[in-house]
């Protein structure tokens, strides 16, 4: 087994499309989304980390048990966001963070989520490469 560069992470957002099972299950399995996996599989097999952004918990790891919820992230919510995203850049010890997003022209609602990773990477000295996908 390889070890994982942990300091160079792979993250996209969350997903509006959710297994709408009870309880707490990895957060990978609960977004139902192709683009998810497809990034959490680009980094298992380079040896990244993945992060999972959520509107409602910031960064999350693809194992992390989560709940069900419907919450998109809203301009209003950005700064206290961009605190809780910081703070967990800094406790996983993030040194790089490619971020995989939808052009924001193409659909509004990816702006705060964008707006969250500039920010707190600007924030915590991050180095962030964003990629439109």
């Amino acid at each position: 087994m390889k070890a994982i560069k942990l300091s160079i992470y792979l993250c996209t957002a969350c997903s509006k499309e959710k297994i709408t099972t009870a309880g707490l299950i990895p957060a990978l399995d609960r977004y139902a989304s192709s683009r998810i996996r497809s990034i959490s599989h680009k980094a298992e097999i380079n040896d990244l980390g993945f992060l999972i952004l959520s509107g409602k918990y910031g960064l999350i790891e693809a194992q992390q048990p989560i709940p069900w919820y419907d919450h998109l992230l809203v301009a209003e919510e950005v700064k206290p966001m961009v605190a809780l995203v910081s703070r967990q850049l800094k406790a996983l010890q993030v040194e790089s963070l490619t971020f995989y997003a939808v052009d924001e022209q193409q659909d509004p609602s990816w702006q705060p989520y964008c707006e969250v990773i500039r920010q707190s990477t600007a924030t915590t000295g991050v180095k962030l490469i964003l990629k439109i996908i």
